[in-house]
């Protein structure tokens, strides 16, 4: 109705497509660097029912938007009042009864500033998330590529289950290129590992449609049992397991943090995990392992055209960062710190990013 760049959450990630012209990015502390940079360079913010939680908002809600007026929308009255500074403008209602009176009271829409959204389009292009590098990669496969390949051979009216933490969570959440009529299920609020096999089950059984889980080996383990469901009912889920030995996430924070001291997150020196293609085929369930990126589109398309269930081990480097995000800095004194939400880790030039924030 307005035409102004819209922004989604996590949590709403299939509301608006990505190749959508008002699409302006998925703004939070693992997101892309344009989306991050249009959040910060709006001089306007209308907030409708995102909870704007602590991951959302960099863990620094007076850097958020901090170019903007900013008008929030909740319905709970608690949530409204917990940030550290105060909005300008809160409205205390449920987001559907905010949209059908504002769009009442929108007699005539005089919003005609082209270039605005042009430009919010222009940054998003100009830092991708698939970098040159990632395409000459010869070793295992990099996430970011296998996630561009499953966008671009996923159907219109696929539905996309990623697990709740983990990388198989965080760059699905934040490279998946949604289509329209697709819909993405999600549990980012909970965190809990395992959500990813059973959620799948749930939403194949009841909408009767292809579904494509993405999930780590780490995760899998905790309700790995639901597979002889998956086998039973012959549903037609797609699992790609992330493959990086162990609890990438844990292990990366022990390594950047904690001098490297791995406790209970290396599935190669401190802990085990299964032969994911063994445990497949004792299920009877059909399987593959994608050890790198030769033709990685075309077995992908073959994975998914495939009838019934299937499980796919994707073997990524162990050592995998989710990137670009904002990196947490450690003080001196051992306090931890958060770095603004537009300066995302690979760092750039300051002169940078100051040049990106100019409207």
């Amino acid at each position: 109705k307005l035409q102004v760049p819209v922004m989604t959450t996590w949590k709403t990630i299939d509301l608006l497509p990505n190749n959508s012209p008002l699409y302006a990015g998925r703004p939070g502390s693992i997101a892309t660097r344009g989306a991050n940079f249009n959040l910060q360079r709006a001089d306007f913010l209308l907030c409708l029912g995102a909870r704007l939680d602590l991951p959302q908002i960099a863990f620094n809600f007076k850097n958020f938007g901090k170019n903007a007026k900013k008008i929030i929308v909740d319905i709970d009255g608690a949530e409204l009042k917990k940030f550290s500074a105060a909005p300008d403008f809160c409205v205390q209602a449920d987001a559907k009864d905010f949209v059908e009176e504002f769009l009442k009271q929108v007699k005539k829409v005089t919003y005609t500033n082209k270039l605005w959204l042009k430009n919010c389009k222009e940054i998003l292009s100009k830092y991708p998330l698939v970098l040159p590098e990632f395409r000459r990669q010869k070793k295992n496969v990099n996430p970011y590529i296998l996630l561009e390949a499953i966008s671009n051979n996923a159907a219109k009216n696929d539905l996309i289950v990623p697990g709740s933490s983990g990388a198989c969570s965080e760059i699905t959440c934040q490279a998946f290129e949604l289509k329209e009529g697709q819909r993405f299920l999600n549990n980012q609020g909970f965190g809990s590992m395992g959500f990813g096999l059973p959620a799948a089950i749930g939403a194949a059984i009841e909408s009767k449609k292809r579904t494509i889980c993405i999930n780590g080996d780490g995760g899998l383990q905790l309700n790995i049992q639901e597979l002889q469901t998956l086998a039973r009912l012959k549903l037609p889920v797609k699992l790609f397991v992330l493959n990086n030995q162990g609890y990438g996430s844990i292990r990366n924070m022990q390594n950047n943090h904690f001098a490297g001291n791995l406790v209970a997150s290396d599935g190669v020196k401190n802990m085990t995990l299964p032969d994911i293609i063994k445990i497949a085929k004792a299920y009877g369930i059909k399987c593959e392992r994608i050890s790198n990126q030769s033709n990685l589109s075309g077995k992908i398309k073959k994975i998914l055209n495939t009838k019934g269930p299937f499980i796919c081990d994707v073997l990524i480097d162990p050592g995998q960062q989710t990137m670009p995000r904002v990196s947490s800095q450690k003080l001196p004194d051992g306090r931890m710190i958060s770095k603004p939400i537009e300066d995302m880790f690979p760092f750039l030039p300051e002169k940078e990013i100051k040049e990106n924030l100019k409207l």
